[in-house]
């Protein structure tokens, strides 16, 4: 068996909590982390047992600019404006993006 594919969600309201939801009940994946500017819903994230960061920098100063061998994918489910960004931070750090179209 394969390992599962390790998500980390970018945006932790309404809608990157239905995608972290279906992540944690898909036995081929696994969430690791969430990036959330907001610090009680970090907190929320915390407390599930993931670790939350309040920005893709953040994230780089735990982990390096190559986030590769800690996630595979980054969900992308910030506001629609913050889409692109958020997607080229993803992919510059050579991660694979899913988006939540608008």
């Amino acid at each position: 068996m394969s390992a599962p594919i390790r998500f980390i969600v970018v945006g932790y309201g309404y809608i990157g909590k239905r995608h972290a939801h279906m992540i944690e009940n898909h036995a081929g994946a696994s969430l690791h982390a969430v990036i959330e500017l907001d610090a009680a819903k970090r907190a929320e994230a915390e407390a599930q047992g993931l670790q939350a960061f309040a920005s893709w920098a953040e994230c780089r100063e735990t982990h390096g600019t190559d986030l590769a061998p800690h996630f595979d994918v980054a969900v992308i489910a910030t506001p629609n404006g913050l889409h692109a960004e958020h997607a080229l931070e993803a992919i510059e750090s050579g991660l694979h993006v899913v988006i939540e179209k608008p």
